[in-house]
C-alpha cells in the first residue's frame, strides 16, 4: 500500500496535477508529501483509517472538492476554514462530534455531507454557508438546529432523517428553494404552519414521527409529487390536502385514521395511495375520481363496504377488512 500511495503522490507532483485519489488504501496518517501539492483541486481520501487531519491541510487552498467519507475522524482542524474554494465537502461515515466555527468560512460550498456522524448540534457558523444547495445530516444525533440555518436560502435538498429532533423551527419556511425535505424517524409532534411557504417542494418525507395532525398550510405545497407520512400517529387529514393536485404518491399507512377527507378525490394525478393499517371505517365516494391509481392499499382497516367506483380496481388490496366478497 505504501508504494501505491507514494507513486500516486509522485505522479501528481511531476505533472502539477489537479486530482489525487488515495481512496481505500487504509492508511492512518496523511503523508507530509501531500502538503506540497498546492495545485490540487480534487483530493479523495475516502475509505481509509484517518482519525485526524494535519493542520497543514488548510494550505491546499486550491481545493474545490475534498472527500473524507468512511474514515474515523473525530474532529476537523481549525485550518479547514482556509479552504475557501471548496464547493463539495464529503464527511460521511466518520465519528465527528462537532464542527469547528471556521467551517463558516467555506462560503463557496455547495454540497456538505455529514451523514452518519455523532453530532448533537451544529455551530451557528453553518449559517454562513449561503451557497449550499445540498445538506445531508442523516443519522447525526441532532436534537436541534441553529437559527442561522434560516440563511441557507439556496438549499434545494435538506436531509434531516434519523435524528432526535422534537420540533421543526418555523424558519424552515424561509428555505423557499427547497425541492426535497426529508424528516424520517425523528420525534416531531407537529409541523410548523410556515412549511406552507415551501412552494417549490416536490418531496416531503416525514415518516416515523409522532405527528397527530398536519397544518392546513400543507395544502399550499402545490408542487408536491410525493408525500410520505407512514407511521406518524395521525388522527385525521386536513381538507386542504385536496389542493395537492400534483401528488403521484401518498403514503398515510400505519396511522390512526378513521376516514379520508372528501377532497381526496381532487388528487387526480395520484398513482399510488397507501393507507393500510389504519382504522378506516368508510371511504368517501370521491375516491372513485382517482382514475390514475395503479396501487390502492387499504388492507388491515375496519372497512365493511367499498364505493362501487373502486370495487373492481385491479390494484386494490383490502385484505384484513370485513368486506363481503373479499
Amino acid at each position: 500500500m505504501a508504494g501505491a500511495i507514494d507513486q500516486a503522490i509522485a505522479t501528481v507532483r511531476a505533472s502539477s496535477g489537479t486530482a489525487l485519489d488515495l481512496s481505500g488504501l487504509r492508511f492512518r496518517k496523511l503523508r507530509e508529501s501531500v502538503r506540497d501539492l498546492t495545485t490540487l483541486t480534487h483530493l479523495d481520501l475516502s475509505s481509509n483509517q484517518l482519525a485526524t487531519l494535519p493542520d497543514w491541510i488548510g494550505e491546499l487552498t486550491a481545493l474545490t472538492e475534498l472527500d473524507l467519507r468512511g474514515n474515523a475522524l473525530t474532529e476537523l482542524p481549525q485550518t479547514i476554514g482556509n479552504l475557501t474554494a471548496l464547493t463539495r465537502l464529503d464527511l460521511r461515515d466518520n465519528r465527528l462530534t462537532g464542527l469547528p466555527d471556521p467551517i463558516g468560512n467555506l462560503t463557496a460550498l455547495a454540497e456538505l455531507d455529514l451523514y452518519g456522524n455523532t453530532l448533537t448540534e451544529l455551530p451557528e457558523a453553518i449559517g454562513n454557508l449561503t451557497a449550499l444547495t445540498r445538506l445531508n445530516l442523516w443519522n447525526s444525533r441532532l436534537t436541534g438546529l441553529p437559527d442561522s440555518m434560516a440563511n441557507l436560502t439556496r438549499l434545494r435538498f435538506l436531509e434531516l432523517s434519523h435524528n432526535r429532533l422534537t420540533a421543526l423551527p418555523s424558519w424552515v419556511g424561509e428555505l423557499t428553494a427547497l425541492t426535497e425535505l426529508r424528516l424520517i424517524h425523528n420525534r416531531l409532534t407537529s409541523l410548523p404552519d410556515a412549511i406552507g411557504n415551501l412552494r417549490s417542494l416536490t418531496v416531503l418525507d416525514a415518516a416515523r414521527n409522532k405527528l397527530t395532525a398536519l397544518p392546513d398550510s400543507i395544502g399550499e405545497l402545490t408542487a408536491l409529487t410525493k408525500l410520505d407520512l407512514w407511521s406518524c400517529d395521525l388522527q385525521e387529514l386536513p381538507d386542504s390536502i385536496g389542493k395537492l393536485t400534483a401528488l403521484t404518491e401518498l403514503d398515510v399507512a400505519n396511522n390512526h385514521l378513521t376516514g379520508l377527507p372528501d377532497t381526496i378525490g381532487n388528487l387526480t394525478s395520484l398513482r399510488k395511495l397507501s393507507a393500510y393499517r389504519n382504522k378506516l371505517r368508510r371511504l368517501p365516494d370521491s375516491i372513485g375520481s382517482l382514475t390514475a391509481l395503479t396501487r390502492l392499499d387499504l388492507s388491515l382497516n375496519e372497512l365493511t363496504e367499498l364505493p362501487e367506483s373502486i370495487a373492481g380496481h385491479t390494484g386494490l388490496d383490502v385484505g384484513g377488512n370485513a368486506i363481503a366478497g373479499y
